[in-house]
């Protein structure tokens, strides 16, 4: 990870903001230190480049998440009822 994070800040350092680029793992690190703290993003942003905020919640916009079980969980949990009533 500060393989990762140190590569990416070599990477980036003479580009513009908006010709910088970021890896998965550079997005990921990035999004969990701010789910974590965006005061403390927005805080370490001044002292290293990270991806922006905006950048973050449009990639989170493409992630669709689903409620409920999925189909493993369905036929785990079906099996075991099963089971137990045999």
């Amino acid at each position: 990870m500060t393989k990762n994070f140190i590569q990416s800040q070599i990477r980036n350092d003479n580009r513009k903001s908006n010709g910088k680029q970021w890896t998965i793992e550079d997005k990921t690190l990035a999004f969990s230190i701010y789910k974590r703290s965006a005061r403390l993003y927005k805080y370490l942003n001044i002292y290293f480049q990270l991806p922006s905020t905006r950048l973050l919640k449009q990639v989170l916009s493409k992630i669709s998440f689903e409620i409920g079980l999925n189909e493993i969980e369905k036929k785990f949990k079906s099996k075991v009822i099963e089971n137990a009533f045999t």
